[in-house]
């Protein structure tokens, strides 16, 4: 695909699994359920356990570290959250810094879309599709919540207010 990394996941669930009170960036994030490296073949791993519970309301600790490390800039999340009740179908770019360059930990991103999720109600969390290294390779998908990173041709075409709502996270 061009991308960096060659690491592809396809976690399947059951409906049980599948319930309101589980969160699907929560399970990507609980250690233990992707692999962080592979060698060899494709191949079906054994089932891991899945965390339990949903995510509750809370503080937005890394919306608000990525804005600014002020309790108001966590609204941001709150931005993401309602553009996404309010057009459900809209893709909405979050633009991020170059990882690389500003001390990005690697999970803060899929940490963000956890934490924007939790202020949706339970029912429509599974509704939302995200990408955390969205690029315009995967353009024709339905991917709403799209993070690209500085650097790419995503990030330009966004920043240039090509493609709708964004918000920016690489500047003030």
């Amino acid at each position: 695909t061009g991308r960096s990394n060659f690491l592809a996941h396809h976690l399947v669930l059951s409906g049980n699994e599948m319930t309101a009170a589980q969160d699907p960036a929560k399970i990507l994030a609980a250690r233990g359920v992707m692999k962080d490296v592979w060698a060899g073949q494709s191949k079906y791993v054994d089932p891991v356990p899945l965390p339990a519970g949903g995510s509750s309301l809370g503080v937005c600790n890394e919306w608000a570290a990525a804005c600014g490390g002020t309790p108001e800039a966590a609204g941001w999340a709150g931005v993401l959250a309602e553009w996404t009740l309010k057009s459900p179908r809209d893709p909405v770019y979050i633009l991020l810094p170059d990882p690389k360059s500003n001390n990005w930990p690697d999970d803060r991103t899929l940490k963000m879309i956890c934490e924007a999720l939790s202020l949706l109600p339970p029912e429509r969390r599974w509704r939302v599709t995200f990408s955390t290294y969205y690029n315009d390779q995967l353009k024709s998908t339905t991917c709403q919540w799209r993070f690209v990173v500085a650097g790419t041709p995503a990030f330009e075409a966004a920043k240039e207010g090509r493609h709708g709502q964004s918000i920016d996270l690489t500047g003030p």
